[in-house]
């Protein structure tokens, strides 16, 4: 602390440089503290009692955020950001960190040796390593062209998370990039397993086709994305002569399911109620959870005749199918999916209402998917059968317009649900993509790293962090108990 008379009034401050401005410019950029919370430090240390004038060796807010901005100006290889990042890669250490850049469309795949040693001491020791995939938006400013013509770029993250670890969610590959296809996706990953990443055994991503597309590609050898995946699943159940399984488990996010089924046109209508829309959502819930063909063939059943059935209750004090179908519900509601993810779902304010999933026009892949489509073109006639059966009262479920976007999601069934679980040997009853979900919230909102900052400064800032995340992986529990069996391979 400073002492004396704090309480005279200064017209002007004292001249903030030399080291101590550089000292201060250089901690805020290696601690990714913001700026107000410096100033707020530096007036504790300045400061004696409460109702003390300021004092002038105190900078103001916008000379400190001057002196920072100074300073990340002067650690920049170029003022243009695609010709840093390039130089960049052309020096250490981002020389072993940066594996690839593009222009038109832009991109950067990096990843840290590090980051590849603790993955693949993960594969080596995990009998069924899991891997999660998301992408987030907002944490890197666009590209400025000439021609203004430029896209949002999205970060996307691979994940895995270390068993009975709090801190085991732990980024292992990244990047940036401005396009959202399958073909940029692949390439990314398809560079990572070249780069010597060993290849997992399950994936867990959400409703994003580019995203399943690629990695179906990518680690389950399927060329022609999720239908192939799809056929050789839909093989595998029905012990077909030239069955072969996929090398890999590729999962969709049981919440992201949900989330995307409450966006159904059909489902937020007027004159929907929440009851109509909350029993169709957990009706599907309970569909992710079929373990065998058998399972999800009566639950599909069940819900094509309660939507399509005008009545239900009795004839002939007999119970007609779609009383029985809606007894049936009841019973497996009470052990399904946990009521907090069918509320967090349902309760969702929808701004863009969808019907279909991304479909691909490839002659090719449609035929892929013959031998599903068949499947439930076949329920779907047994169930119409059960459905013109007379009731005593109006089937307040009745709803026909569902059975289009119903149809659609059940063609990527072995996707979504756990008939496969069986078939592959490992795997949870549903999957949950939350430690990627759970590593994206800390990144962007307590890692200290800026959003919308420059994509070089970016990459510097998410280094840094990644070097300290995977210090601290690799001296968890986990791997101490295994590094001599990780060894010994």
């Amino acid at each position: 602390y400073i002492y004396g008379n704090n309480n005279v009034q200064h017209l002007k401050k004292r001249r903030f440089g030399g080291n101590r401005r550089q000292e201060i410019a250089k901690k805020l950029l290696n601690t990714f503290s913001s700026s107000s919370l410096c100033r707020k430090e530096l007036a504790s240390q300045l400061s004696t009692d409460l109702f003390d004038a300021e004092s002038p060796l105190l900078p103001r807010l916008g000379t400190i955020r001057k002196a920072k901005s100074e300073k990340r100006n002067e650690s920049r290889h170029d003022s243009n950001v695609v010709l840093s990042l390039n130089a960049m890669q052309n020096c250490d250490p981002w020389q072993m960190i940066i594996k690839n850049v593009g222009i038109q469309p832009f991109f950067i795949h990096y990843w840290t040796p590090d980051q590849l040693r603790v993955y693949n001491a993960f594969v080596k020791n995990e009998r069924a390593a899991k891997i999660s995939l998301d992408a987030t938006g907002n944490v890197v400013k666009k590209i400025d062209r000439p021609s203004g013509l430029s896209r949002y770029i999205f970060l996307y993250l691979i994940v895995i998370k270390l068993p009975n670890e709090s801190e085991g969610q732990i980024s292992v590959a990244q990047m940036l990039s401005e396009a959202h296809n399958t073909n940029a996706i692949a390439y990314w990953l398809l560079e990572w397993r070249r780069n010597g990443a060993l290849p997992p055994k399950e994936i867990v991503i959400d409703f994003s086709m580019a995203l399943i597309n690629a990695v179906c590609m990518t680690f389950a050898s399927c060329s022609e994305g999720s239908s192939m995946y799809i056929q050789r699943c839909m093989n595998v159940l029905n012990k077909s002569e030239s069955y072969k399984l996929p090398s890999c488990f590729i999962r969709v996010d049981i919440a992201h399911v949900l989330k995307f089924v409450t966006r159904w046109k059909v489902l937020n209508g007027p004159n929907i109620r929440r009851r109509v829309k909350e029993f169709y959502v957990r009706a599907i819930g309970q569909l992710s959870m079929a373990t065998d063909l058998n399972e999800a063939k009566l639950i599909i059943k069940n819900i094509f005749i309660v939507m399509l059935s005008k009545d239900e209750g009795q004839s002939n004090n007999e119970n007609i199918p779609s009383e029985d179908a809606k007894q049936f519900f009841v019973q497996r509601f009470a052990c399904g999916i946990q009521q907090s993810i069918v509320n967090s779902v349902v309760n969702l304010q929808i701004q863009d209402c969808t019907d279909e999933l991304e479909t691909s026009n490839n002659d090719q892949e449609e035929c892929c998917l013959i031998e599903i489509k068949n499947w439930i073109s076949n329920i779907l006639i047994l169930a119409t059968d059960f459905a013109d059966t007379s009731g005593s009262r109006d089937n307040l479920m009745y709803l026909p317009k569902l059975l289009t976007p119903f149809k659609q999601l059940c063609y990527k069934l072995p996707l979504w649900s756990s008939i496969m679980c069986s078939s592959f040997g490992y795997g949870n009853l549903t999957a949950s993509s939350a430690s990627v979900e759970s590593h994206i919230n800390e990144l962007k909102n307590r890692s200290g790293i800026e959003k919308n900052i420059r994509i070089d400064d970016f990459v510097k800032c998410h280094s840094l962090f990644l070097e300290g995340s995977m210090k601290l992986a690799s001296g968890l529990r986990y791997f101490q108990n295994s590094e001599s069996n990780i060894n010994n391979e």
